[in-house]
């Protein structure tokens, strides 16, 4: 064996990197070192079989435990009484006793270890306190040492009461009553079985003030004696094994006694703490309490100092509301005028003895109110506060530092001292003093900024015995007014009262309102904050009593048997006052102003005053007065009276301005309008934004009413009106001159309607001729009699104004003289339009429609500023009933119209009938007041409808017309049968008017101009231009025609065939309908004066001649006719053309060789043929001799006609003539109402 002696260190032995190491020196082998981490996973590994299966054991147990513990608690009874015995060495002089522990649930499902039937027991075995169930807590330290030591026991559901008299001071009751009896799991069981207790509800239960027999029992204990015991024992060391530190209850219901006034108070949870040294000992605690103002919470810490002989209390208290106090004691009543949320902080020096040496009190006070004793108003409300109070027990002074106060923008800073005098007898008077600091009042919700407080004093005293606050004096100084109060409140449940006197002298308003607190007759300071704008208080005066007080003083009440729970009376004097009376109504001012209040009865009384129109208008009003009943209603009605003389003007505008709606919702229809109103009206609505008009009467007068309006050019020059308004609306009615005409006035308004829902204002009256004139209604050229008018003037949605016509026609007569149409007087018409003034020189009437028996027009008509017609349309334009045409027309710049017109249908009977008539168609032609130069007609109508059932096709016309004389004309249409019809006035050259047809017979049966004709060429031609007294003259020329069965023809005839025999008058043989041949007729005629006048008129045949010559008087409707009837003019009229022979035997209008001489005689309706047979004897030559007619008959003017002899009544042209009328010419010598006779 080799040993290593040197100093040196072996050489290390490294293996070869290519194979294992050689063997070492002295041939042995080192050995190879364990790697650690195989050490250490062989170590877990062997924990992990012996730990993982108990660790997974217990998880199981602990799984299974508290499955178990969901289905019911685990009983411990092993351990309760080492648990006693941990409890008891806590306490001296008392024994606790518990029936069994228990392992449960709680309700938040934590496992809990609680104690059932716990009792606490007293030396001699007297019960003192127990619970149905107490939590127990358990010392940690002692639990691992298996040690069953309990930390803190809480008290489950207990009942405990507390007592103070203010000779005992404090003491604490607990329940005990007999422990609640455990029911066996299986009813009839007489084995005891662990049942969980029932959780309890943190609800406030009912107070209870008395007790009976059923009610628990209580045993006192003197709670002062056993916390003193406690620490005294606590500090000598005789409870050092005890590990019980601290006591709690749950759900407790707790009994206050106060000097003999209970009520109960639920505890949802408190606890108390015990840490005891050497030198002192500390309890603390907290506790949450139940209130009817919701939980408050009280912490409190007491250090009881042997050495010092002195207990330390600081305490704190969140969310108290001192009102719920209140009930608890007779001594705290008066704290029930204080509902806002308090946090104080609390600190105390007291004796061992419990003597109070001194106290600092802070309190904070958030958002609440004041509530007097015993006053229903609105009380006085707080924002925040913060109040310092210190109290010496020596001097018995309490000081109130500077402490301020917060409400709706306002705030004061006040300090001051109360004391109570010992000396004094009978009961403790603490009397007061204040002042302010600083401070300012502001009315935020009436826009009044700050106002800074000048100074504030007041003093008084407090008797807590008798719950009486007196103030014998408060003077507030702000805003240059002094306010002066003096009152007394008294608490208590008894007969709460309170009296406060006020008065104040003269102050802006913006003050008075600052200051007027919302707890005095809030109505009316809302009322007078936001409707009296701007005012000057002179004085003012304030009562408010209640309770007692007001039995002192006598009730005003009507029912006896009723008490008058509070009296309020205020009366201020204002001046220069603005206010608004109701919510929406235009501001007043006056000069004076008094408001009264009595309890909840409002007044204000204004003797003269005016309203606001706008910044240069005022209304005035002779008496203002507003009453509100009840003005504590959550909506108090008010009525305002106003009574006023002033002009309709104002009264409008007035009306127009206000939101109240008076006359309906949306402005009146009136302006331009004014007069003399006299009236009163009463309005009721409630005092409340957005208020509207509940009810609402009154009337007024307006006479002397004047005005003119531009856009309608109407003048009114005087009238008077009646108002009633009343809850269904305003109704006017009346009598308006309108341009001198007299109108009746109608207009109702709707008070909760928009403007555009309202009834229209209607205005109607009978117009004739002369009305119409002075109404500037350029109309009588249509319409002639009376009618009766009714316009009604309404509003639009959009806010303009619509007015509408209605005429009644019935009465009257219409006449379009153009077409020779009329309707008479008692035929049924109706006409209506709608009147839009479109601008300054533009009037619209738009859906202008009249509808008669004759007559059907629909269409629109625009007029200038001078109410002349500029336009008009006319789409359905209908007469007689067929007539089917639409026409348009237009004045241009050169005053001209231009018209047109088109139409399938046009009836031309009466237009036809006129022309022939040659007498004028109405008694007088009236011409527009202002016509127009010219009309340019155009006209294409598809069929004209003439008379004898003949029609003109495919008629066109154009015609001019300058200064009522037609200057060009030319008209072209088609005959039934096909011939050309054709009427044409050139302009140029002398006016005359040209008429060609080929067919004579139609075109005189279309006019109904002589119907026995048959065939033939016709040509007209008139001259228009007047020749003498003849207005116009003319020749017809018809050739190579046939007239067939002319009875007058006939009746000539055969009067020379037969006999003897002159006249024809007795004959009453009817003529035979026989057909003459005819070559030429030639009738030269002139017209004028209602005369038409026959020249030398001849006509030929190869059977029968004649001539005719005389006049046709339509204003005498007399005929004077007469010629010769010349035979078989053919053979007779064969010596003419033989010279110097033919003239002497034929005549000199070669008539004929034989003739004979006839007249046609006498009134229109009943002519006379008479015919001169000896006449056949005489020669051509001399037969003029035999004529029985003026041979140069002529139109004589009307006052030649005159000295003649009265006339008869004129014929008109109409749509039906009468039947004693013959228009046109007739071949019947008797009327048909003749022949019927006959």
């Amino acid at each position: 064996m080799t040993t290593q002696t040197s100093g040196r260190h072996a050489p290390r032995v490294f293996s070869s990197p290519g194979g294992p190491a050689g063997p070492p020196t002295g041939g042995r082998r080192a050995p190879s070192p364990q790697p650690a981490p195989r050490r250490f996973g062989r170590v877990f590994k062997v924990a992990g079989f012996t730990i993982l299966p108990v660790l997974l054991l217990v998880l199981l147990a602990v799984g299974i435990g508290y499955v178990r513990l969901l289905h019911g608690p685990i009983s411990l009874k092993a351990f309760s009484e080492q648990i006693e015995e941990r409890i008891n060495a806590d306490l001296n002089g008392f024994t606790v006793h518990i029936d069994d522990a228990l392992i449960t649930l709680a309700d938040d499902f934590r496992v809990e270890l609680r104690l059932t039937n716990l009792r606490i027991k007293e030396d001699d075995g007297d019960l003192v306190a127990s619970a149905p169930s107490a939590a127990l807590e358990l010392n940690r330290t002692a639990f691992w040492r298996f040690e069953v030591s309990p930390k803190r026991v809480d008290l489950i559901e207990p009942r405990l009461a507390v007592t103070y008299s203010s000779e005992h001071g404090i003491s604490l009751s607990i329940n005990n009553a007999p422990p609640i009896a455990i029911e066996t799991a299986n009813s009839g069981e007489e084995e005891s079985a662990i049942v969980p207790p029932a959780p309890v509800a943190a609800e406030r239960p009912l107070p209870s003030f008395a007790q009976d027999g059923s009610s628990p029992a209580f045993h006192r204990v003197d709670l002062a004696r056993l916390l003193a015991e406690s620490s005294a024992r606590a500090r000598r060391g005789e409870a050092a094994t005890s590990r019980l530190k601290a006591f709690g209850i749950r759900n407790a219901r707790v009994s206050v006694t106060c000097d003999d006034v209970t009520s109960e108070v639920f505890v949802p949870e408190a606890s108390f703490d015990v840490d005891h040294t050497k030198r002192d000992s500390v309890i603390s605690g907290a506790a949450t309490v139940e209130s009817a103002k919701g939980p408050w919470s009280l912490k409190f810490r007491t250090e009881d100092s042997e050495q010092h002989d002195l207990v330390k209390v600081a305490a704190t208290v969140e969310n108290l509301v001192p009102s719920t106090l209140a009930p608890i004691s007779a001594d705290l009543a008066l704290l029930s005028m204080f509902d806002t949320p308090v946090n104080g902080v609390l600190n105390l020096d007291l004796s061992n003895a419990g003597d109070l040496r001194s106290a600092d009190l802070s309190i904070d006070v958030a958002d609440g109110f004041i509530r007097l004793p015993a006053v229903s108003s609105t009380p006085f409300m707080l924002d925040k506060g913060k109040i310092a109070l210190k109290y010496n027990a020596e001097t018995r002074r309490l000081d109130l530092m500077p402490s301020t106060l917060d409400w709706d923008g306002s705030h004061i800073t006040l300090h001051g001292a109360m004391q109570n005098d010992p000396e004094e007898t009978g009961q403790p008077q603490w009397h007061f003093a204040l002042r302010s600091i600083d401070g300012s009042i502001s009315a935020k919700d009436f826009g009044v900024a700050p106002i800074p407080v000048e100074s504030l004093e007041a003093m008084g005293r407090i008797i807590p015995g008798e719950d009486l606050v007196q103030l014998s004096g408060l003077a507030l100084s702000v805003g240059g007014g002094v306010v002066n109060v003096n009152g007394d409140i008294i608490g208590g449940p008894d007969a709460p009262s309170t009296r406060v006197e006020a008065t104040v002298s003269p102050m802006p308003i913006e003050t008075l309102k600052a200051m007027w607190p919302r707890a005095v007759a809030p109505a009316a300071r809302d009322w007078m904050g936001a409707q009296v704008e701007r005012a000057n208080l002179k004085s003012a005066s304030f009562k408010l009593l209640s309770g007692r007080f007001i039995e002192s003083e006598g009730s005003t009440s009507n029912d006896a048997g009723a008490r008058e729970p509070e009296r309020l009376s205020a009366h201020l004097e204002l001046g220069d006052i603005r206010m608004v009376p109701l919510p929406n109504s235009l501001p007043i001012e006056a000069e004076n102003a008094a408001i009264r209040l009595e309890n909840s009865a409002l007044e204000v009384s204004v003797p003269e005053a005016r309203i606001i129109v706008d910044e240069t208008r005022r209304m005035p009003l002779s008496d203002v007065r507003l009453t509100a009943v009840d003005v504590t209603h959550d909506a108090p009605l008010a009525e305002l009276a106003l009574t006023s003389e002033t002009s309709l003007e104002d009264l409008i505008e007035t009306l127009n301005r206000s939101e109240l709606n008076l006359t309906g919702q949306g402005p009146l229809p009136i302006a331009g309008v004014d007069g003399k109103v006299e009236g009163e009206i009463k309005i009721a609505m409630p005092l409340i934004a957005d208020a509207k008009v509940s009810k609402i009467e009154g009337n007024a007068r307006i006479s002397d009413i004047r005005g003119r309006n531009e856009d309608y050019q109407l003048t009114i020059q005087g009238g008077t009106v009646d108002i009633e308004v009343s809850d269904i609306g305003v109704i006017a009615k009346g009598d308006l001159s309108v341009n001198g005409v007299m109108a009746r006035l109608h207009m109702h308004r709707i008070l909760d309607a928009p403007s555009h829902l309202q009834p229209p204002i209607r205005i109607s009256s009978t117009l004739d001729n002369a009305d119409r004139r002075q109404l500037g209604l350029d109309v009588n050229h249509l319409v002639q009699g009376e009618i009766a008018a009714e316009v009604t003037v309404s509003h639009t949605e959009a806010g303009e104004n619509a007015v509408h016509v209605q005429v009644d026609l019935t009465n009257a007569e219409l006449i379009i003289e153009e077409l020779a149409w009329r309707k008479l007087p008692g035929r049924q018409a109706n006409a209506q339009f709608d009147l839009d003034v479109a601008g300054p020189n533009r009037t619209e009437l738009n859906n202008f429609k009249v509808v008669g028996d004759m007559i059907a027009l629909d269409g629109w008509i625009v007029a200038n500023e001078k109410r002349d017609l500029v336009e008009y349309a006319f789409p359905n334009f209908s007469l007689n009933v067929v007539s089917r045409l639409d026409v348009r027309g237009k004045v241009d710049k050169n005053k001209i119209w231009k018209v047109t017109a088109k139409g399938s249908t046009f009836d031309a009977k009466d237009l036809f009938r006129s022309l022939l008539a040659l007498g004028k168609t109405v008694d007088h032609t009236i011409a527009p007041a202002e016509p127009a130069v010219g009309v340019d007609l155009t006209a294409q109508v598809d069929t004209v409808l003439g008379h004898s059932d003949v029609s003109l096709r495919n008629y066109s016309v154009k015609l001019s017309q300058r200064n009522g004389q037609i200057v060009s004309l030319d008209g072209r249409g088609t005959l039934d049968g096909g011939e050309p019809f054709a009427v044409v006035m050139t302009s140029d050259g002398p006016r005359r008017f040209y008429a060609e047809s080929t067919d004579a017979g139609q075109t005189f049966k279309l006019v109904g101009f002589y119907p026995n004709i048959q065939g033939g060429r016709m040509r007209l031609e008139v001259d228009l231009e007047a020749r003498g007294d003849a207005e116009k003259s003319g020749t017809l020329w018809v050739e190579d025609f046939r007239v067939l069965g002319d009875p007058i023809v006939s009746e000539v005839y055969s009067s020379i065939d037969g006999s003897s025999g002159g006249r024809s008058e007795g004959r009453q043989r009817k003529g035979e309908r026989e057909v003459f041949e005819f070559q030429l007729l030639r009738v030269p005629f002139s017209v004028g004066h209602g005369q038409f006048v026959l020249g030398d008129s001849q006509i030929r045949g190869p059977l029968l001649g004649a001539s005719i010559r005389g006049r046709v008087d339509y204003n005498t409707q007399r005929l004077n006719l007469g010629g010769t009837y010349v035979p078989l003019q053919g053979i007779n009229s064969a010596f003419c053309d033989i010279p110097l022979f033919g003239p002497i035997v034929s005549g000199l209008d070669c008539q004929g060789v034989f003739g004979i001489t006839y007249a046609i005689q006498g009134p229109m309706a009943r002519p006379q043929v008479l015919v001169n047979p000896l006449s056949m004897l005489t020669p051509g030559i001399f037969r003029g001799i035999m004529e029985m007619t003026s041979p140069n008959p002529q139109v004589q003017p009307l006052r030649e006609q005159k000295t003649k002899g009265p006339a008869s009544s004129r014929v008109r042209a109409s749509s039906s003539a009468p039947a004693s009328t013959v228009d046109g010419w007739s071949s019947e010598t008797t009327l048909p109402s003749d022949r019927k006779k006959r």
